[in-house]
């Protein structure tokens, strides 16, 4: 579990956290108190494409890369994930393997949130386990469309005029 005195000096960044952001201080408290505080160095593997995926992680300081290996063995990258990110999100929500591996790229803290413990505040807690799910499932709809409208710059035929904004529209028909 989270150590109490590191904790205390992190807060200030915790609490920029989305996830995080709308809960009460005994919410937060309590939160915290369920998660494991992690300090690593830069270059060291949190997590391989293919473990099991059972805890969430919010990064706190520094940067963790995403990136998975294609059947070829190429490597590709998936995001450089900020402090003030959650990534990892599916072990909450679903018995899958990790998709892609996390290598942290600068010295870092985050806080991983296991399953059980998550499912533990939302049953102490409705009301903040029902912000925390929401704010969750908002970052994770942002992904998606933001995934979404990669794939639709990198296949330009999927595009419809229509979509584009009027703006960008002019500039495209100005050249």
């Amino acid at each position: 579990m989270a150590v109490a005195g590191d904790l205390a000096a992190l807060m200030p960044l915790i609490r920029k956290i989305l996830i995080f952001s709308y809960l009460t201080d005994v919410e937060l408290t309590r939160m915290l108190g369920l998660s494991d505080l992690l300090r690593l160095p830069a270059g060291e593997k949190l997590f391989s494409q293919g473990d099991d995926s059972l805890a969430v992680y919010a990064l706190i300081q520094g940067q963790v890369d995403l990136s998975f290996r294609k059947a070829s063995g190429t490597r590709v990258s998936v995001s450089a994930v900020s402090a003030g990110e959650v990534f990892g999100e599916a072990g909450v929500f679903m018995t899958v393997k990790r998709t892609a591996d996390a290598l942290v790229a600068v010295d870092s803290a985050l806080l991983k949130i296991d399953r059980k413990n998550m499912m533990t505040f939302i049953k102490e807690h409705p009301v903040g386990g029902n912000k925390l799910l929401m704010l969750m499932i908002y970052g994770l709809l942002s992904k998606l469309r933001e995934a979404n409208q990669m794939l639709s710059l990198e296949n330009p035929g999927a595009i419809e005029m229509d979509s584009i904004d009027p703006l960008f529209q002019d500039f495209m028909n100005e050249t």
